[in-house]
């Protein structure tokens, strides 16, 4: 027996970290005596032990007939302070005892492990009874205001109109999270303590639970896309766009697969630049977040220096398979054209080169060229295609896109006469050049004006949100150069810039009261407490309202020839160069526009 050899260690039960996330635990043999598994030790986080603790669950006689009720429903019955929208309004049933010839159940007092295992288990209950602080009926309400307001007008995302929201709450309870949060009409401060817990349950779902769902990328896409209105910062929206890329590499949607890449025809260097492939397709719902993951790319890029991360022809080969798969669907409909607009200011960024580094004369080339005109000519034919009798009511949303690209293409007449060293003659095209983004502020502002407040300043998307502040800036800008040819007098008759900033800002401020409105509507509908504070609490609407009268005041003291005697544009720092190269105003701020803080846009003339 004394030669006998020693028996191995006995195997570590899994720690309590890899038991919770269901992941491979393992020991080396130096780690355990201190109890450290490879996965804790690699992430950096406490290697605790797993601890079990019995619970018995109640002996239950059932004097029943086949068919009655289980031992959980026993328990905790499904119904026990669940209130399913869908069903609220039927009349109440009776309970087991009040029904005649109803099964008996007789359960025994229960101990005291069973009573915590009951309170847990209601404490999970209520957890799923109240989403981010939120009754069943209020979600049903916010869902309702989901469909109606937000989602017709962003297409990359599709909700079954049946779906209640205990079925979404099971199946994509994170994109649940996310339409509550954007577009629940509640205060300010309450908003922003729901973003907090929106933003921590996608960590713990991604880092934590490792979890890999198209319902995460749909639920970040829908918050970026909504950021203005959740109190998302701007550097949170920067991060959350290149994360929502990250992840979706991880889901493979920005592979092409093999299947559509062999019948694409396909050249080898392009192929080359494309993400890869993968054998499995994609279905339209991947696809459909791919491309909207590439318009806010593109938004976000613009005016920014750095270029679209996504330069691959698949979101191009995703938009021509959902349009052939269903030409005649609205949503489909609107969001080929949609798609096809970005694509049209990815083509102008291209022919302008970088933001970070372009060189004025080589943007007014462009021009020169004559690829403006080749650009205006495809852009009007992609009008032409908008004109469709099932997308009647986004032709407002279209017509200012149209204007806004406009105006982008026609900026470097505008810039370049700011760059005299670059050696561009001054000429008679320019000065047309400077009409027709004259003609394209004018319109562009016009529809911003009679569209309804509570559309463009409310439920617009971040595609279409920064718009506004570009094209009025370059409306100043054109109201106070000095270049030959160009009648200054004659532009400033032609665009009352004064008078439409005043109409813009009044636009804003309703759009604020109706807001307000809103929140309190809900309150009083769903039975909701608002304190004080809450109520007097600012949106984002209020900070624009500031932005909108610091450009106006800016602008009528240019006109007047003096410095501007007021304080600092809200978000501008004084500064006369930055290391991006934006250009700088001449009372020495610098425009801000939300995320695009980096933006090429000079108020100077």
């Amino acid at each position: 027996m004394e030669d006998r050899p020693p028996s191995p260690p006995r195997r570590l039960r899994a720690c309590a970290p890899c038991t919770k996330v269901k992941a491979r635990c393992h020991f080396k043999g130096e780690n355990v005596a201190r109890h450290l598994c490879e996965r804790c030790d690699r992430m950096g986080i406490e290697c605790s032990e797993r601890k079990t603790q019995i619970l018995r669950k109640s002996r239950q006689i059932k004097m029943a007939s086949r068919g009655g009720p289980t031992e959980h429903q026993a328990i905790l019955r499904p119904d026990d302070g669940m209130v399913n929208p869908a069903v609220e309004d039927q009349p109440s049933r009776r309970s087991d005892s009040q029904c005649p010839g109803a099964p008996v159940t007789m359960v025994r007092s229960e101990g005291p492990e069973v009573t915590q295992n009951r309170q847990y288990l209601q404490s999970d209950l209520a957890e799923s009874r109240h989403p981010l602080g939120l009754s069943w009926n209020q979600v049903a309400r916010v869902l309702v205001i989901f469909r109606s307001k937000y989602l017709p007008v962003f297409p990359f995302l599709t909700v079954d109109e049946k779906a209640g929201p205990l079925q979404l709450h099971s199946e994509r309870p994170f994109l649940l999270r996310a339409i509550i949060l954007i577009a629940a009409p509640l205060s300010v401060p309450r908003i922003a303590k729901m973003k907090r817990n929106v933003l921590a349950y996608m960590s713990q779902q991604v880092f934590l639970e490792e979890k890999k769902t198209l319902d995460l990328l749909q639920g970040i896409l829908v918050c970026i896309a909504w950021a203005y209105t959740c109190q998302i910062s701007d550097e949170q929206v920067t991060n959350l766009s290149h994360f929502a890329l990250g992840y979706a590499h991880n889901l493979g949607l920005t592979k092409i697969p093999r299947q559509m890449n062999s019948s694409s025809g396909i050249k080898d260097s392009e192929k080359e630049r494309s993400s890869g492939t993968t054998e499995a397709g994609h279905s339209s719902e991947e696809q459909r977040a791919l491309l909207g993951l590439f318009c806010i790319h593109s938004v976000t890029s613009a005016h920014s220096p750095r270029s679209n991360p996504i330069d691959s022809l698949y979101p191009e080969m995703c938009r021509v398979a959902l349009s052939e798969a269903s030409p005649s669907s609205p949503p489909d409909l609107f969001l080929d054209r949609l798609v096809r607009m970005v694509q049209m200011g990815e083509k102008l960024s291209l022919g302008f080169g970088e933001p970070h580094e372009r060189d004025q004369s080589r943007s007014y080339v462009f021009l020169l060229e004559g690829r403006g005109r080749r650009f205006r000519t495809e852009l009007n034919r992609l009008i032409e295609f908008t004109a469709h009798p099932e997308l009647a009511e986004r032709q407002p949303l279209f017509r200012r896109y149209l204007q806004y690209i406009i105006v982008r293409l026609y900026e470097p007449a505008v810039t370049v006469i700011d760059r005299p060293e670059d050696g561009v003659p001054p000429s008679r095209y320019r000065c047309l050049c400077l009409r027709n983004c004259l003609d394209a502020v004018q319109e562009f502002l016009e529809l911003v004006t009679s569209a309804p407040p509570d559309d463009f300043f409310l439920h617009q998307t971040i595609i279409t949100a920064h718009q506004a502040s570009f094209v009025m800036a370059m409306g100043a800008r054109l109201l106070l150069i000095d270049a030959p040819d160009w009648d200054i007098s004659i532009a400033r008759q032609r665009l009352d810039l004064r008078s439409y900033l005043d109409k813009v800002l009044a636009c804003v401020n309703e759009a604020e009261e109706l807001r307000s409105k809103a929140v309190k509507a809900f309150a009083e509908e769903t039975a909701l407490h608002i304190t004080d504070e809450e109520r007097e609490a600012e949106g984002n609407l209020a900070e624009t309202a500031r932005k909108i009268r610091w450009l106006r005041e800016w602008f009528e003291a240019r006109l007047q020839g003096r410095p501007a005697e007021m304080e600092i544009f809200p978000v501008g720092i004084p500064s006369r160069q930055s290391s991006s190269g934006a250009w700088n105003g001449g009372d020495g701020v610098m425009w801000y526009n939300g995320m695009l803080e980096n933006a090429s846009w000079n108020f100077d003339p």
